[in-house]
């Protein structure tokens, strides 16, 4: 797996908030095919410029989606900060959602078990 943390880099943008990352190419192919298919295609603006600008998308694609994407990637865990039961599930649903949208693969089933987890581990009210 190591050498997908290397090579050529991506940036990736999310415009409304100034958020910018930058990720390893081969990595992030080899989590999407919609990734792949932009990034490894000399038709498409971005696998051009290596970079690839969002529009925030309201429950779907924010910083904190990304930032959550990307501990997927590089750990294999997510810590979302959170210490609100609803904020937590919503910052989840946002991440599936995010998934979605780029057709990962792996994510839905971890992150049922971590909803699962948060709701059992909430405080009745």
């Amino acid at each position: 797996m190591l050498p997908l943390y290397h090579g050529p880099t991506i940036k990736i943008r999310i415009k409304t908030d100034n958020t910018e990352i930058t990720i390893s190419r081969n990595l992030l192919c080899s989590a999407s095919p919609v990734f792949t298919k932009m990034f490894n295609n000399g038709h498409f603006k971005e696998s051009q410029e290596h970079v690839l600008d969002l529009e925030e998308m309201d429950g779907v694609i924010s910083s904190r989606a990304l930032d959550a994407f990307l501990q997927w990637l590089y750990r294999g865990t997510i810590n979302f900060d959170i210490k609100s039961t609803e904020e937590k599930i919503s910052a989840t649903m946002e991440l599936v959602r995010f998934a979605d949208m780029y057709e990962v693969n792996g994510l839905e089933a971890k992150m049922a078990r971590y909803i699962k987890e948060v709701l059992a581990s909430a405080k009745p009210p």
